[in-house]
């Protein structure tokens, strides 16, 4: 899902585990959890709605791609370990949580 998201592509993932801990609703589409035919009509269900109006995909294409290029790359592991160190120099301030799901990074992280 990120490699597709860094790509351009908004995915298309089952609520559960990874990624559904990855993909938010506004990167992505999350199908619920059910059993196999209720998952298979819910799939249907999606792709029906996104034939009949595409822009639903193009409304999540940037915000997938920044979520991709800002929050899960090298250079942002690399800030999150920053915070930990940090934190452990100086355990007053706030304990860093990156507990998933992620939230959608804020605009300000362009850099």
């Amino acid at each position: 899902a990120l490699e597709a998201m860094a790509a351009g592509t908004v995915p298309i993932v089952m609520n559960y585990g990874g990624l559904g801990e990855l993909v938010t609703d506004n990167t992505g589409f999350l199908v619920p959890m059910g059993s196999r035919q209720q998952i298979v009509c819910r799939f249907n269900e999606l792709l029906d709605r996104l034939a009949d109006d595409p822009q639903q995909i193009d409304a999540k294409f940037e915000a997938a791609f920044r979520r991709a290029h800002r929050q899960f790359t090298w250079a942002a592991k690399a800030r999150q370990v920053v915070e930990v160190y940090q934190w452990v120099l100086d355990p007053s301030g706030p304990k860093p949580d990156f507990g998933m799901p992620l939230p959608d990074a804020p605009a300000a992280l362009d850099s």
